[in-house]
């Protein structure tokens, strides 16, 4: 089947950004600032690099102050201490419960974003921390409006070839209340969304279109400077190799030019590393002994993934809940009843996969034309990015009895998408064709529905009513 060619859709795309834009102009005027994790060390980095380590006292008292004076101990669950803390790394809540010098430790030396954005400010001569707090969550809406982008090209690719209901994708991420409360976070979390959308647009196009420079350049670049940026990001280097694989068509007629072609990107990929640690020997340095470290704990304990213990349970529930909605420091949510229907959509669209694998890999493997072969690479190449997030948050957070926060899922928001309308697509067909574009669109529907009822519902009055935060405290 050749591909179809779909009616251009400017004013869609129009509509699609300027709800973005109006969405995350009414998140920054209710959500006050540092109420999304791990925001005030973050910033404190980023503002230490803009205005230089002799600063780095008054940064800490400035972000203190700004703090105070938005509630942030109130709606984290704590009584105002009195007197406040002079410090960052005098906040145990902050810190992890265990002793820290200096608050940049929290960071694990990962400092390439910080550093990048806090000379940004400088060379534009913001000084003023308030200010530039508000600048930071700008640049972190720039990279989640570009990564929402991304996306809309990516899923109108694959909408294209092989179905109009992967035109909902996009929506889906739109409308998911955590991933928008999140485009404005000042941390490093947005970036590497926006590398992780960057390296699956490339795979995606590498994979189901033709072998290019282009795609190649966007994957090892995005991969490289995962690296260096997040940890969330670090199993991209991997997958790099993995979707270069997928996109092999080797036979007796071209596997001269492959063998050429993979000598030639080996030498690229040498250069680009010893190019990447020239510039950044510590940020390398640092990601590498992370990367080892939680590998090490990864292997050791992946066959308790699998487990059904108790605390598996609720690790996957919080991951998955959290994934849809918990701001606010993961202190507050919806009513139940939400999180039932969505993990109840999130197991159906697993059970959809299955139907997918039995219908593609039994029954028609044998008979498959190059399109189906391409969308088969496409799940599998998916699934395994999935499950090896997965088993990296694992090995950091699970292994050591620590819940994970669904944050850490969306830099493969793109493939997780893609697995989920697939899956979703795959139960309705049962049905009928008619019941996938009812099903789908429904689902989208309703999920603009709910972002716009926690927002008026719960977002609204938890930081503007007087909604008490559920942990212990004043």
């Amino acid at each position: 089947m050749g591909e179809k060619q779909l009616p251009a859709k400017k004013s869609l795309k129009i509509l699609f950004l300027l709800f973005f834009a109006a969405a995350g102009l009414l998140l920054n005027f209710i959500i006050p600032p540092f109420q999304n994790p791990d925001e005030p060390h973050h910033f404190g980095a980023i503002m230490v690099y803009a205005l230089g380590e002799d600063k780095k006292d008054f940064v800490e008292k400035e972000v203190l102050r700004l703090m105070d004076e938005n509630g942030w101990w109130r709606f984290a669950g704590m009584g105002r201490p009195e007197p406040l803390p002079s410090q960052l790394s005098e906040i145990p809540y902050l810190m992890g419960y265990y002793p820290i010098s200096d608050f940049r430790e929290r960071l694990a030396g990962l400092t390439f974003y910080h550093f990048l954005l806090g000379r940004a400010l400088a060379l534009a001569g913001i000084e003023n921390v308030g200010l530039a707090y508000y600048y930071c969550r700008l640049v972190s809406f720039v990279f989640i409006l570009a990564s929402l982008l991304l996306a809309f090209s990516a899923f109108r690719k694959l909408a294209a070839r092989w179905g109009s209901f992967f035109l909902l994708a996009p929506f889906f991420m739109l409308f998911l209340p955590q991933f928008a409360v999140l485009s404005i976070s000042v941390s490093s979390d947005a970036p590497a969304i926006f590398l992780g959308s960057l390296f699956f647009f490339a795979a995606f196009s590498l994979i189901g279109e033709k072998f290019r420079a282009g795609p190649i350049v966007l994957l090892l670049g995005s991969a490289f400077l995962g690296l260096i940026t997040d940890r969330s990001v670090f199993s991209l280097i991997f997958l790099a190799a993995l979707c270069l694989l997928f996109c092999l068509k080797i036979n007796r007629k071209n596997y001269q030019n492959y063998v050429v072609g993979a000598i030639a990107l080996f030498l690229v990929f040498i250069l680009a590393a010893n190019f990447l640690v020239m510039l950044f020997p510590l940020e390398v340095d640092n990601s590498i002994g992370l990367i080892s470290r939680n590998w090490q704990r990864m292997v050791r304990e992946i066959p308790r993934i699998f487990s059904a213990a108790g605390f598996n349970r609720q690790f996957y529930l919080s991951l998955a809940d959290s994934f849809l909605l918990k701001f606010g420091w993961m202190a507050f949510s919806a009513t139940r009843i939400f999180y039932w229907v969505w993990r109840g959509l999130v197991g159906l669209a697993g059970l959809g996969i299955f139907v997918y694998a039995i219908r593609y890999l039994v029954g028609c493997l044998s008979r498959m034309n190059r399109e189906k072969r391409q969308s088969l690479s496409l799940v599998i190449f998916s699934g395994v990015a999935a499950f090896g997030q997965l088993a990296g948050l694992w090995g950091y957070y699970g292994a050591n009895k620590i819940l994970p926060q669904g944050r850490h899922l969306f830099p493969l928001i793109i493939p997780l998408a893609f697995l989920f309308f697939l899956g979703l697509e795959n139960l309705l067909r049962l049905i009928s064709r008619k019941a996938v574009a009812v099903g789908l669109g429904a689902a989208v529907i309703l999920e603009f529905i709910f972002l716009g009822y926690v927002v008026w519902t719960y977002i609204i009055p938890v930081f503007h009513l007087t909604l008490k935060a559920p942990h212990p405290g004043i």
